[in-house]
């Protein structure tokens, strides 16, 4: 059986994700397609909009044979600590035979020349890189600044969020040697981080969407049917404001730095505020400095908040849910794998106190508190299965 595998926020799953899950399916001539899916927290350092079991099942519902969670520490990530905790689950799951990824541009080759070329690092792209950021540039947009001036025409590809992240993966498998086949889908519509919705389109970004929400907007014709009906509240970094300003308050020098996204500057810009009183949303541009990205200061305040000091190999990975006709799927993936797949916490001995079943209930709080929804003990959440 051949098997492909897309790693997804889904954040919320929208009408561009079930056009790559069919894309996926059928660029690769795959038997199945699995989804490697983040859960309650996502790579910008906030909340999923909505919980990790409707975004599973509106991927289901739109074709996915499996859908699986990768850990908090991995979801909450930096680029590289995204694609490479991510990549290295499902090369050790060993039945999985291609990566699918969403681009900006279709031309897999060049995103694989870019990622051995990064990998590789030429000649003077060291040098031009730490004078940048000497400069004051911020770490993504040095690495694509002196990849162009060394390379030129190969970090412009950078300067796109779709392409930085397929990189980062296609860099993963070669770090990892491994054998799954990277396979690039073009995406439609708006880019990654445009926040304004198109007209005339149904693909819209999922940060406008997410924009559009806050707002109160209908977003229904850009999402999915199975996720525009699941999607009746929504959690942002600013449903974490309480929480943030009490833990920036009991926290010192020592609790910050032990953080590993916050440097001594952050932290004592950090230590001249604690006691006040701010939105999240506000906090981020009030201490972060002009080198240091919005994201990495918004990582490091929600690893704070999680207790989160530092990124580790992933032991197990957690299903959350599957198709009824893709039990098979399931098996082959059981069979081959060396990384335990988790069906349910409580019968796999996952300790009560391990560090997704902490943010699962941080984010079941948040549910509860915006919008009076109950979404059960995860330590006994069974997978989904329609």
């Amino acid at each position: 059986m051949k098997i492909t595998a897309v790693i997804a926020e889904y954040n919320p799953f929208h009408n561009g994700h079930a056009y790559h899950l069919e894309k996926a399916r059928e660029m690769t001539g795959a038997d199945a397609v699995i989804v490697l899916m983040s859960g309650d927290f996502v790579q910008r350092g906030e909340p999923a909009v909505i919980d990790k079991y409707a975004r599973t099942e509106a991927a289901l519902a739109a074709g996915a044979d499996a859908v699986f969670m990768m850990p908090v520490q991995v979801s909450t990530g930096s680029a590289e600590e995204f694609a490479h905790g991510a990549v290295s689950v499902l090369d050790r799951m060993h039945a999985v035979s291609a990566l699918c990824y969403g681009a900006e541009t279709a031309d897999n080759d060049s995103i694989l020349r870019t990622a051995v070329l990064l990998q590789n690092e030429p000649v003077g792209f060291r040098d031009h890189l730490m004078d940048l950021l000497a400069k004051g540039e911020t770490y993504p947009a040095a690495v694509s600044a002196a990849l162009e001036a060394v390379c030129p025409g190969y970090g412009r590809l950078l300067d796109l969020p779709n392409n930085t992240l397929a990189v980062a993966y296609n860099r993963a498998l070669l770090r990892l040697g491994s054998a799954i086949t990277p396979y690039a889908v073009c995406r439609l519509g708006s880019d990654h981080n445009d926040r304004s919705l198109p007209t005339g389109s149904l693909f819209a970004s999922a940060a406008s969407i997410r924009k559009g929400l806050t707002a109160g907007d209908d977003m229904e014709k850009y999402v999915t049917p199975a996720m525009a009906q699941r999607l009746t509240y929504h959690i942002s970094a600013d449903d974490l404001s309480s929480i943030l300003n009490y833990v920036l308050l009991m926290s010192g020098s020592d609790d910050l730095r032990a953080i590993p996204e916050i440097s001594e500057d952050l932290a004592s810009r950090i230590l001249a505020h604690a006691g006040e009183s701010r939105l999240f949303s506000e906090w981020v541009p009030l201490i972060k400095t002009r080198n240091v990205t919005y994201a990495r200061v918004s990582r490091a305040l929600l690893h704070l908040i999680l207790g989160l000091t530092g990124t580790e190999e992933p032991s197990s990975v957690r299903l959350l849910g599957f198709r009824k006709q893709s039990s098979e799927v399931l098996r082959i993936l059981q069979d081959a794998s060396d990384i335990p797949i988790v069906t349910k916490l409580a019968a796999a001995g996952i300790p009560d106190s391990a560090a997704d079943i902490r943010a699962a209930r941080l984010y079941a709080m948040l549910a509860k508190e915006k919008a009076g929804i109950l979404l059960g003990d995860e330590y006994l959440h069974s997978p989904i299965i329609i």
